[in-house]
């Protein structure tokens, strides 16, 4: 499967959070867009990673063309990608560790 240029991918999206978008906790959370969410405190930018998976029409992960970072810009995110995955999985299994020692067994 032959690389894909990055700029032919590329999606970036603007949207407005405003107060009744937002849980008690000022943070977007479900299905609300989270991407370049403004925070609603200081107005600072925030820019999300998004993960997103291929499926066939069996609903199956299917292959897609890998990326081809050109610019400084693409290549730097191109790097720190391997090292977010290598972070959510580690993440994913402290979180799976910690899940054995819980139970909902009533403790009284």
């Amino acid at each position: 499967m032959q690389a894909k240029p990055c700029r032919e991918s590329r999606v970036i999206k603007t949207n407005r959070v405003f107060p009744n978008d937002v849980n008690d906790h000022n943070t977007l959370f479900g299905g609300k867009p989270m991407s370049d969410a403004e925070d609603l405190r200081s107005a600072d930018r925030r820019i999300a990673f998004l993960t997103f998976v291929a499926i066939d029409d069996a609903g199956l992960p299917a292959q897609v063309p890998p990326v081809l970072p050109e610019s400084d810009e693409e290549l730097q995110l191109n790097r720190f990608g391997d090292e977010r995955a290598e972070t959510r999985r580690a993440h994913r299994q402290q979180s799976q560790k910690m899940a054995e020692y819980l139970t909902t067994s009533r403790p009284w």
